[in-house]
Order: C-alpha cells, then sequence, then structure tokens
C-alpha cells in the first residue's frame, strides 16, 4: 500500500511539473517568434501583414517624431488586424482613443487602411500630440 501511495505521489509530481515547463518553453518560442516594424522596434508586425520597408518615412521634429510605415494585407482582413492590435497595443502602453487610434506618452498611433496596387495596404503612423 505504501509502495503505490509513493507511486502515485511519484507520477502526481511529474505531472505538475510537465506542464509549467511545457509553458515556459512555449512562450519562450511565441517570443522569439514575434516579429517587429523594422523602423519602430517596439511596434509587432501581426503575422499576415507584410512590411514594406522602402515605404518608410521617419521625421524627427522638436514637437516629437513622425514615423510611417506600411504592409501589405496577405489573407487577412481589417478585423482581424483590428482585433490583434486592440489587444496587443495596450500591453506596450498604447491606450484606445478611437477605433484605429493610440495614445502613449504624448504620441498617437493611428492605423489606416487604404487600397494599394499590390493588395490591400495597412499604414501605422505616429505622430506627436501637440
Amino acid at each position: 500500500m505504501k509502495m503505490i501511495r509513493h507511486f502515485i505521489y511519484i507520477i502526481l509530481g511529474g505531472l505538475i511539473l510537465l506542464p509549467s515547463s511545457y509553458r515556459a518553453g512555449f512562450a519562450q518560442e511565441a517570443v522569439d517568434q514575434t516579429q517587429y516594424f523594422s523602423s519602430i522596434p517596439d511596434l509587432p508586425l501581426m503575422e499576415g501583414l507584410r512590411e514594406l520597408p522602402d515605404e518608410t518615412l521617419t521625421f524627427d521634429k522638436p514637437e516629437g517624431r513622425i514615423i510611417e510605415v506600411y504592409a501589405v494585407m496577405e489573407e487577412i482582413n481589417r478585423e482581424d488586424i483590428l482585433v490583434f492590435y486592440r489587444g496587443t497595443l495596450p500591453q506596450l502602453g498604447w491606450s484606445p482613443d478611437g477605433p484605429t487610434r493610440f495614445y502613449r506618452q504624448d504620441e498617437y498611433l493611428d492605423l489606416e487602411f487604404k487600397d494599394g496596387p499590390v493588395g490591400d495596404i495597412l499604414k501605422f503612423m505616429i505622430s506627436p500630440a501637440l
């Protein structure tokens, strides 16, 4: 009877440890796979978007920075993009300030959908909140 109880404790202990190590590995893999825009290193590039780095515009002014980055929407729709960024950006300090606008530390981040020659384009623009 003691042997069976000991065996059960070993099995339960192993089961408790397994999920935590699995979750840690999975979380690290997710972090390793996250892509970011090249000129905005803390703005994640959602899977299904392809950055257009040649279209990036950057200006530094005394009032703040202005950055425009563009991405082609590949097989994803606008609603999925909005759900992703509405869920992700607040974790990065951005507060919603409208359906496609966010605010953080005296800056706005606007998302704008456009029709482009190679597919739908998503424009991200960071500008000073004046």
